[in-house]
């Protein structure tokens, strides 16, 4: 499903980005590359934290009682005999992960509130402040921190070795908000919109993923 997610991820943006340049303002087109360029920036605190969660989960699931630090201590986990998940490990690392990423929460929120926030003020201010773009920017603030959390969900996900699934889901994710967006320009909605799409996509993704991994620990 790796080829599926990259196809949506290219051709997504070809499609929308034409119906922007057609459909907005000089001013919302602007705004459009901006945030998206905001977001984009501010998602990477997430700094490696989801692929370093994706091998201690994957060990753990194992039945290893540590993570190796060493070649030594790597070649040793290898001769890992039970596969018998190693459930104690897998929860303590659930609720260190959960501290982990409110911290990336709050980097996140200062970096999109000051940092963000003096970026676009220039095209704000050339806007008359309309508070529709001022809205339109405030829920990417809640967007940014659902979408960042579901990294932790994710890479639990990925390491509990349900790789294809999580694939599936998010292409099937990213190909429906892609085709809301496409309605949403077609109809000359405001960019408003789009952030509400932004946080339904958002949201959809974090029940799934959590809904899957807090199972998983039921099974």
């Amino acid at each position: 499903m790796s080829w599926a997610r990259g196809i949506v991820g290219i051709v997504g943006p070809m499609f929308i980005f034409p119906l922007v340049l057609v459909v907005y303002s000089d001013i919302e087109q602007s705004f459009y590359l901006i945030t998206s360029a905001i977001i984009g920036l501010a998602l990477m605190a997430d700094s490696g934290f989801g692929s370093t969660t994706v091998r201690a989960v994957a060990y753990f699931r194992a039945g290893a009682d540590y993570i190796p630090r060493t070649k030594k201590e790597y070649d040793e986990a290898e001769d890992i005999k039970d596969n018998t998940p190693n459930l104690v490990k897998l929860k303590n690392l659930l609720s260190t992960t959960k501290r982990i990423y409110l911290i990336l929460n709050i980097v996140l929120f200062l970096i999109m509130s000051i940092g963000g926030v003096a970026v676009i003020w220039n095209i704000m201010k050339q806007s008359g402040h309309r508070i529709d773009l001022w809205l339109a920017y405030g829920l990417l603030l809640p967007y940014a921190a659902i979408t960042i959390g579901n990294i932790r969900w994710s890479s639990f996900m990925r390491g509990l070795d349900y790789v294809a699934q999580e694939a599936r889901f998010n292409t099937l994710v990213n190909a429906m908000r892609m085709i809301l967006f496409v309605i949403f320009l077609s109809f000359k909605l405001k960019p408003v919109y789009l952030s509400i799409g932004y946080i339904g996509e958002a949201l959809v993704t974090r029940i799934y993923l959590r809904n899957f991994v807090i199972n998983w620990f039921k099974m």
